[in-house]
């Protein structure tokens, strides 16, 4: 006669401990993702993976790039050219030079730059081009690619024509609405920006974050709109001034 086993039930604290399993796994998933976005890329990074920032280009830059090319075809030779993004596109440029041209547009990045510049006519005849841009690409590519659409632009320009090479300014960290920006990366593209720019024979480069930061490094309060990125009109005064020097 074969003697029939009863399984063993578990015991109060292993019934405890199965029902915590799950809540606890749960917790240590939602622990980990809070930790995940704390880096502050990481969002944006799954923005562009999804598709939710804007494309390069997108329907505001072919629009901008359309209008571009009616004034293209009226601006007189040895003009001063205004490339960037919209940085470059709220700045005065008449207020630099009499006879500028903005073709600044908002949220361009080097890649958009390097793409639209061949299609500028008057750029075969400028005396000066003056390019600002990159902010907008520190989210989307690392440093080497940033630098190498950089020398591409500076390549596409005419040997007789002078380049004025801006530095990208320095944005505020602390600002809510400022991400995936780090005054850190930011100089050291800077410091390659300078050195890529003085292997160009007809590239000056300039550079005003000196002015514009505060004793933390940070884009003073004083020099931005609240946004921690877009410059006010005190910041533009010093960068117009200095502008007008090195042109």
């Amino acid at each position: 006669m074969k003697t029939r086993t009863t399984p063993s039930r578990p015991g109060k604290s292993g019934r405890r401990f199965g029902r915590w399993i799950v809540p606890g796994y749960i917790l240590v998933i939602h622990l980990l993702l809070v930790f995940a976005l704390m880096r502050t890329d990481l969002l944006d990074q799954l923005k562009l993976r999804m598709g939710s920032l804007p494309a390069e280009p997108n329907k505001f830059y072919d629009e901008m790039l359309s209008y571009h090319q009616g004034v293209d075809a009226q601006v007189p030779a040895g003009s001063v050219l205004f490339f960037g993004d919209s940085i470059v596109q709220r700045l005065c440029v008449t207020c630099v030079n009499g006879q500028a041209v903005n073709f600044g547009i908002g949220g361009d990045t080097t890649l958009g730059v390097k793409t639209r510049l061949p299609r500028y006519q008057s750029v075969k005849q400028a005396r000066s081009v003056v390019l600002s841009v990159g902010t907008n690409d520190l989210i989307r590519r690392p440093n080497s690619e940033i630098l190498e659409n950089i020398d591409n632009i500076l390549n596409g320009v005419p040997g007789k024509v002078r380049i004025v090479l801006a530095a990208i300014f320095p944005v505020d960290t602390d600002s809510l609405t400022v991400r995936h920006r780090s005054n850190d990366r930011i100089s050291a593209l800077n410091g390659h920006l300078a050195r890529l720019c003085g292997q160009t024979d007809n590239c000056d480069y300039l550079e005003i974050n000196h002015l514009l930061t505060d004793d933390s490094g940070n884009l003073a309060d004083k020099f931005h709109t609240g946004d921690g990125l877009h410059l006010n009109q005190h910041a533009y005064r010093l960068w117009i001034n200095q502008l007008r020097k090195v042109l």
